[in-house]
């Protein structure tokens, strides 16, 4: 009946955590917890984490660089992810996770700055501001998993990611993302979010100076 074993895990999950809502939650779950088996009996709170944020697709993905990225409609995580500790899985699927919430509080501003022209200093602030804040909601959410008993509390991520960037390397960013906008004739904020899908999974590169 089935193919595979995988099929029919895959399936198993399909029924166990269906959510029309989040496109993909499923096959994200299983592979998830294919990578880290010990999560499978708390896979239950990680789904309800990635429901309650308003995600509205996920997938694994290889990527050209990154370990993730969020967009306003789909979050991918590099498969990379999970060949390191689940610890800093989940503190990396968690941070774009993070960044969910902040498109529900921002709207279409985070892709509006990748258009406009002009503020430069003030969009590399707010760049700034939104990861770092990213960093510091998964650190938190990291450390009450690790209350439940589901992460090692030894092992946990103390230090966020970006915690060591500039507003100097988020403005080389915004120029650099900005001109592949420019360079692909990107005039819309919905528009953004396919553009840089296109490039950050090496469909399209930058074009050069």
């Amino acid at each position: 009946m089935y193919k595979n074993d995988q099929q029919f895990l895959e399936e198993l999950y399909e029924s166990i955590y269906h959510e029309n809502s989040v496109k993909g939650l499923p096959k994200f779950l299983y592979e998830l917890t294919e990578a880290y088996p010990e999560l499978e009996k708390d896979a239950q709170i990680i789904k309800d984490f990635i429901i309650q944020s308003g995600c509205k697709s996920i997938e694994i993905e290889p990527m050209r660089f990154g370990l993730g990225a969020a967009l306003s409609n789909k979050v991918i995580i590099n498969p990379v992810v999970l060949k390191q500790t689940k610890e800093k899985a989940l503190y990396g699927i968690f941070h774009e996770i993070a960044h969910q919430y902040q498109y529900k509080k921002y709207g279409n501003r985070i892709e509006q700055m990748f258009i406009d022209q002009d503020e430069e200093e003030k969009g590399a602030k707010f760049l700034k501001m939104i990861e770092n804040v990213a960093d510091q909601f998964s650190i938190r959410k990291c450390r009450e998993l690790a209350k439940l008993g589901v992460l090692d509390p030894n092992n946990l991520v103390k230090i966020g990611s970006y915690s060591k960037y500039t507003e100097i390397d988020f403005l080389r960013y915004l120029r650099q993302f900005r001109k592949v906008c420019s360079d692909n004739n990107i005039t819309k904020p919905e528009e953004v979010n396919a553009l840089f899908y296109q490039y950050i999974t090496g469909k399209i590169m930058q074009q050069e100076e």
